[in-house]
């Protein structure tokens, strides 16, 4: 076996130079630091220690000295239970046993519990090859400390590479300072290739995938062959995860304060830690410094957030930075983790502890007393006369809807909630009706209570903000219809809009709004026949649409409204709604004449009331010729699609606006489609925040 070498001017010599591996470099210090004085052990805490590490299966090591040479070789024996002087002890390799005993003194046995070096006076009673007996001498036990505990490793594959020469190899041991890292190089490698005064980057994986990526520094090195041994430091105590933002999440100190729980990726083994604050997106544990696990950089694939030992919520983490903090002459190791990716489901729960938390009177996807919302909504004026004509005569089915929408399926819809003393006094909700875009819709409040409408759009921004990164909520933006002349809507998103000044950050695009008859006399007009055409649109028949928007607008409108053929969701959209018993269709044409694109039409069929002005069940038409379209197309089109929906009255949606004006087109009102990106919703909470401070002024 491989003696445990002692460290040299900055490298690490081998003992015997024709070992085929390299051993763990266990008393190999990760950091300078002045030399500690010895700490006597007591026999019954080194016996307690010895039985301990029989019960983990684990080893000590028995160190002898060359009885010639003076030179020094470590064996590896498992101790057996101990219950007074005498130690037994099994070797792990037979093979060097005998060598060592007739060539070889005992000189000490020490032992690692990762911070502390334990060396213990021991004398040799009697050996063989598979077996060793000790005294120990209690009274020369001592004790040297290591400044952050060293962990061991299984299973895991090993990367190191510099200047794009790529070595393999495993970590024998870490810390949360420092690396033990062995590779093996394959010809025409060779471990001359590495430069030890440069940084390397070094690249961890299991079955989960990478679980650690960084630049390190070499501080300690050891080759033999084929093989070498580092010890490396990382350069980076923290990473950026995501792009910065003035308006963070809101760390809140809970009480109780939850725990989380994780298996750690590198050693395998279960931590348990205090979270000291925590948010939608992340959260702040304390490690003891002395015992610390976490890395800035470290990937925990699952990780549970426990509160109270009852809510449970699982989410996959990333450690973003560490650092060292000193409260009441006690230095901790602070870490904050990131959260990547989470359920819907728990993230809503999550989101509804801490909304709560911070006010008691709002409310995340909560359970809802159907009448009172209903109540709400009319009280309010939020169903208006002209807007209930339109649907009264499906109120029983769209209640039915109401029920499902509101009945915990947070994959597809959010709903915020301002209520005191059973009565609901804001409201705001969200659905995802496009693959990766996410509709605000029905935002109202009861008159007095303006606090409360504010309230709920802030708590949709602050879940925007938290959401919009996992991949499991699909959120690559964030769009609402509002109507021009509505001035709080117009001053808030347009305001956001003005604000940010990118189209490609936020845009608004205005739709004029009517109905649409199939069966009134006036809709019996030519049908797109002879040299015109209606059928699905191609590919090719989106780059037109792009040029022709870029032109127009150049906006986010068509990414939101996900209508490019060569996105291919499989329907995955639709059988979410259909697994909570609701319909989502959506159909893009094109309407061509002579082989040339005109127009484009997107059918939109879903349950009836889920959007209260119809935007979710309708026709949207975007007209790209303005000169050669007549009117009576554009109806004998609508009126051929049609047949697809189950109402008299569809509402249709129509861009550009200048279309109405060449052609006197009789429409009923304006409706503005506002669409952000929500990597920048700081202009956002900055009029929400505003608003809240003053009111309206």
């Amino acid at each position: 076996m491989t003696a445990i070498p002692t460290i040299k001017n900055g490298s690490l010599p081998f003992a015997h130079q024709n070992d085929q591996k390299v051993k763990s470099l266990t008393d190999a210090k990760t950091q300078t630091s002045s030399p500690k004085a010895e700490k006597k052990v007591s026999p019954k805490s080194l016996i307690n220690k010895l039985n301990y590490i029989n019960f983990k299966n684990e080893s000590v090591s028995l160190n002898f000295i060359h009885k010639k040479y003076n030179n020094i070789l470590s064996l590896h024996a498992k101790p057996q239970p101990c219950v007074d002087d005498r130690l037994e002890c099994c070797w792990t390799d037979v093979k060097e046993a005998d060598t060592a005993i007739s060539s070889y003194r005992l000189k000490n046995m020490t032992i690692t519990d990762g911070r502390r070096l334990i060396t213990v006076q021991c004398q040799l009673i009697s050996s063989s090859s598979h077996r060793v007996l000790l005294r120990l001498l209690s009274a020369e036990t001592g004790v040297n400390e290591r400044e952050a505990e060293r962990y061991s490793c299984e299973n895991l594959k090993t990367q190191m590479i510099q200047y794009s020469a790529v070595f393999s190899g495993k970590i024998v041991d870490f810390s949360a300072q420092a690396f033990n890292v062995e590779i093996e190089t394959v010809p025409p490698q060779t471990v001359k290739w590495i430069d030890p005064k440069l940084p390397v980057n070094i690249i961890f994986t299991n079955d989960n995938g990478v679980i650690y990526s960084g630049s390190c520094r070499i501080i300690r090195y050891n080759t033999n062959d084929n093989l070498a041994q580092y010890i490396l430091k990382p350069l980076e105590k923290n990473i950026q995860r995501y792009q910065p933002s003035k308006y963070r999440s809101k760390r809140l100190h809970l009480v109780p304060s939850p725990d989380i729980m994780f298996e750690h990726p590198l050693t395998g083994k279960k931590i348990i830690l205090k979270v000291m604050d925590i948010s939608g997106s992340g959260f702040a544990v304390l490690e003891n410094e002395k015992k610390p696990a976490l890395m800035a950089g470290m990937i925990i694939p699952e990780l549970e957030i426990i509160f109270a030992s009852s809510l449970k919520l699982k989410c996959k983490a990333q450690v973003i930075y560490q650092k060292r903090i000193e409260e009441e002459n006690t230095t901790y190791s602070k870490c904050g983790i990131a959260i990547l990716d989470m359920t819907p489901e728990d993230h809503v729960r999550l989101l509804n502890v801490l909304h709560q938390a911070e006010d008691s009177h709002t409310y995340v996807c909560n359970t809802i007393d159907n009448e009172e919302l209903w109540d709400f909504f009319f009280e309010t004026g939020f169903i208006y006369p002209t807007k209930y004509s339109f649907f009264h005569e499906h109120k029983d089915k769209i209640k039915h809807t109401y029920e499902k929408l509101y009945n915990n399926n947070p994959q597809i819809a959010r709903h915020f909630i301002y209520q005191e003393k059973g009565s609901v006094l804001g409201h705001m909700s969200m659905l995802r009706f496009y693959e990766n875009t996410w509709l605000i819709h029905h935002h109202a409040s009861r008159a007095a209570k303006l606090k409360a409408g504010l309230a709920v759009l802030r708590q949709t921004g602050r879940l925007a903000h938290d959401s919009h990164r996992l991949e499991a909520m699909h959120m690559d933006y964030l769009m609402c219809y509002y109507r021009p002349d509505n001035k709080f809507p117009h001053r808030v998103f347009g305001g956001v809009k003005k604000s940010i000044a990118d189209k490609k950050k936020c845009s608004i695009d205005p739709f004029l709004y009517f109905h649409f008859n199939p069966s009134a006399p006036e809709s019996g007009l030519r049908e797109a026949t002879g040299p015109w055409e209606i059928a699905e649109l191609l590919p090719n028949d989106y780059i037109e649409v792009e040029s022709f928007y870029e032109n127009e607008s150049n906006g986010l409108m068509l990414k939101a409204l996900d209508i490019d053929p060569n996105n291919k969701d499989n329907g995955s959209l639709a059988k979410e709604y259909q697994k909570v018993g609701l319909k989502k269709e959506k159909h893009v044409f094109s309407i061509k004449k002579d082989g040339e694109l005109k127009a484009v039409v997107i059918i939109n069929i879903s349950d009836i009331g889920i959007n209260m002005s119809g935007l979710t069940n309708c026709i949207k038409i975007i007209v790209l010729d303005h000169d050669d379209l007549p009117v009576d197309i554009v109806q004998g089109a609508i009126k051929q699609l049609s047949l697809q929906f189950s109402i008299a009255d569809i509402p249709i949606l129509l861009y550009p606006t200048c279309y109405a004006e060449k052609h006197s087109f009789n429409y009923e009102k304006i409706y503005n489609m506002w669409v952000l990106d929500p990597n920048f919703l700081d202009p956002y909470f900055k009029y929400v925040n505003r608003l809240l401070r003053f009111g309206r002024k």
